[in-house]
């Protein structure tokens, strides 16, 4: 006799993480530019080794070939460049207006 195994069915979709995106094209090289603590910039190794994600994702950042990405890994990039969560990405929905707003109060 084999028994069959019921698993509960969900009720909901949970919602999918919406991406961030940079708060301006210019914002992640400025702040590869600013984070070396010996007064050069930081590699792209560097902060790919920080933030625990490949070079060429941070390369495509800091060129612009790529400005978004997932919350989990912004937050990563942000910590390993020593910015506050939130000053480089801001949701993909985001005008990016309040993060302006915020550095010029």
């Amino acid at each position: 006799m084999s028994a069959l195994l019921l698993l509960p069915q969900p009720t909901e979709v949970p919602p999918v993480a919406e991406l961030l995106r940079l708060v301006t094209p210019d914002a992640f090289p400025a702040a590869l530019r600013c984070a070396g603590n010996d007064g050069r910039p930081l590699t792209y190794r560097e902060v790919a080794q920080r933030a625990g994600c490949s070079r060429s994702l941070v390369g495509y950042l800091a060129t612009g070939t790529q400005t978004r990405c997932s919350p989990v890994l912004a937050a990563r990039l942000e910590r390993a460049l020593g910015v506050d969560t939130g000053r480089l990405f801001v949701p993909a929905s985001s005008s990016g207006q309040l993060t302006a707003e915020r550095e010029s109060a």
